[in-house]
């Protein structure tokens, strides 16, 4: 995470693409500014909508790097996913530059935000998915695509 002003967490299940069931376990990592979260990119993730209001120009801004094989660059004129490194000709966008600045010296030896750097365990969440009314889903139940509610 390079901000951890605002926002829900993120979310890491044991689902896989293809699965016939739901997701059984899941984590939960909270932003905090100069985290690192590494994980397998093929189980199922995301971030958890955060509540209430945010004040204006209040952003979370997370870096994702994916390692992989083979993949398809994507030429998008808005920020997308797979998408290169900017060219040392163009203009930088803000998150790089924050990523590429100096910091002072007592800020390298701390990880940049004050604190030395130490390992956490992300928070383990037993209902990943649950029915409106609270319930768990039963193991082996899949709900119609059209029933789950996606956030948009």
């Amino acid at each position: 995470y390079l901000t951890d002003d605002c926002g829900g967490p993120s979310l890491l299940t044991d689902q896989i693409l293809g699965d016939d069931e739901l997701a059984r376990n899941g984590w939960l990592t909270h932003s905090q500014k100069n985290r690192i979260v590494v994980f397998d990119g093929s189980v199922l993730h995301g971030v958890i909508p955060g509540r209430g209001y945010v004040e204006k120009g209040r952003n979370r801004v997370t870096l994702m790097v994916a390692l992989w094989n083979d993949i398809r660059i994507r030429d998008c004129e808005n920020p997308c996913a797979a998408r290169p490194l900017p060219n040392s000709g163009e203009e930088k966008p803000v998150w790089y530059n924050e990523m590429t600045r100096e910091g002072t010296n007592e800020n390298k030896n701390t990880g940049g935000n004050g604190y030395f750097p130490e390992k956490m365990q992300p928070e383990r969440i037993e209902c990943v998915f649950g029915t409106s009314d609270g319930k768990q889903i039963k193991k082996g139940q899949m709900p119609h695509y059209d029933k789950v509610f996606q956030g948009f």
